[in-house]
Formats: C-alpha cells, sequence, structure tokens
C-alpha cells in the first residue's frame, strides 16, 4: 500500500501502527503515531489528532513510560475540553486516574475514574461499550486489591449490565460476550463468598459452571472461591 500510494502517508502510519499494537508491539507502534501526529493534516484535524494521542497513552501505558503516559494524557485532557469532545475526556481523565491510583493518591484516582465514567455512559462515543468494559474492569481490579468488596459487587453489576451492549461501529464476537460473562461469574463467587454472602456465591459458581464450558483457557480465576470454599479439600 506504501509503494502504491494508496493512502495518504498519515494513514498508512495509523494502519501500521494499529495492527502493531494489536500485537502488542507498543515501542514499534509508538513511532508510527508519532510519524502521523507530526504531520500537518492531522495537526489540523481535532478528532484524529485526539485519537492519536488516544493511541499514544495505549502504548506508553503498554511499556510502562508513566511519565511520557502523563504527558500526553494531560494534553488529550486539554484538546478534549477545548473542543468539547466528551468521549476523549473521558479518556483522558480514566488514564489520569489510573496514575493516580498507582502513585498511592487512591481516593483521587477512584474520583477521577468515577468522573471517567460517568462521561462515557452519557455519551454516543462510536466505541462508548468497549472503553466502558476496560474501564469497570480496570476499576475491579483496584477494588479487589483494595478488598473494598461492596464497591467491587457494584462494579461487576455495572459490568454484567454493558458486557453484552455494543453500539453500530463496535465489532460483535458472541464468543468474547460468553468468555466475558463466565469470567464475571468467577469474580462474583469469589466477592459474594468473601462478603459472606455463601449462597449467592455459590450461585454464582452454578452460573459460572454453566457458561461458555468450551473455554478453559480463564479457568483458574475460579480458584480462589473454590479453595476459600473448602472444594479443593
Amino acid at each position: 500500500m506504501r509503494r502504491r500510494q494508496m493512502q495518504p502517508k498519515h494513514e498508512l502510519d495509523i494502519l501500521e501502527g494499529d495492527l502493531l499494537v494489536n500485537n502488542h508491539y507498543f515501542d514499534e507502534a509508538a513511532a508510527f503515531y508519532l510519524a502521523a501526529l507530526n504531520d500537518d493534516s492531522v495537526k489540523n484535524d481535532p478528532d484524529t489528532h485526539m485519537s492519536l494521542l488516544h493511541r499514544m497513552i495505549t502504548c506508553c501505558d503498554g511499556i510502562h513510560d508513566d511519565n511520557s503516559t502523563t504527558q500526553y494524557v494531560k494534553q488529550l485532557l486539554e484538546e478534549a475540553r477545548r473542543h468539547g469532545n466528551k468521549p476523549m475526556e473521558s479518556v483522558a481523565l480514566f488514564n489520569m486516574g489510573k496514575l493516580t491510583y498507582y502513585q498511592e493518591d487512591k481516593d483521587l484516582g477512584y474520583e477521577l475514574i468515577d468522573e471517567a465514567i460517568k462521561l462515557m455512559e452519557q455519551s454516543d462515543y462510536a466505541y462508548k461499550y468497549d472503553n466502558l468494559r476496560y474501564n469497570y474492569n480496570t476499576l475491579l481490579i483496584m477494588q479487589q486489591r483494595d478488598e473494598l468488596y461492596d464497591d467491587a459487587l457494584a462494579t461487576l453489576s455495572a459490568l454484567e449490565n454493558i458486557v453484552t451492549a455494543s453500539t453500530s461501529a463496535e465489532p460483535e464476537i458472541a464468543s468474547l460476550t460468553r468468555k466475558e460473562l463466565k469470567t464475571l461469574y468467577a469474580q462474583q463467587a469469589i466477592i459474594l463468598h468473601e462478603l459472606k454472602r455463601n449462597n449467592e456465591a455459590e450461585a454464582a459458581y452454578r452460573k459460572w459452571q454453566a457458561a461458555a464450558p468450551e473455554y478453559t483457557a480463564d479457568d483458574y480465576i475460579i480458584g480462589p472461591y473454590l479453595a476459600n470454599s473448602g472444594r479443593l479439600n
């Protein structure tokens, strides 16, 4: 495509960056995204420019470069607010919340993440539900780490409500939805058992048993419930 000049250079840079990110080559992808960011046509297109800042945040997060992540998050937040782009403001706030949380200001981190999720829920962003699933799953990890089990259960409830939702722009992958639900039921069983709601935990475990039995790659997730409920004795 480059040799035949089938698309403008910045579009091919974005495409190659996306292919590299999908294979977890974040360093290499960032180089292509940075080239696209410096293209004049991108600089004059706020939506494309912000989408590339979002991609750069993903790359910097993937290689654990907190300084660069912070730089791009601040730039995205400023641009999103200047142009009134609520979905991109949500993306920036969520990533700022993650950074803040792992820098040990957990209360502020949770506050920023909550604000980001509310903004995304109210948006009509094409990839709204992809973002919300990622947001809720990330939030769940934090809450479990901090033993905030009531909050974690509420997060799972919200996640269950949106795990099967999509916009017309999001690819529909039935097997992925069933896999996500199976993981969700495992987490419900674990958290309900921690809250000593044992009958509900058992019901969640039975849902887990019935969900996507052909999918076994993540069955280890149910392990803490099996151990703590005495099923491994």
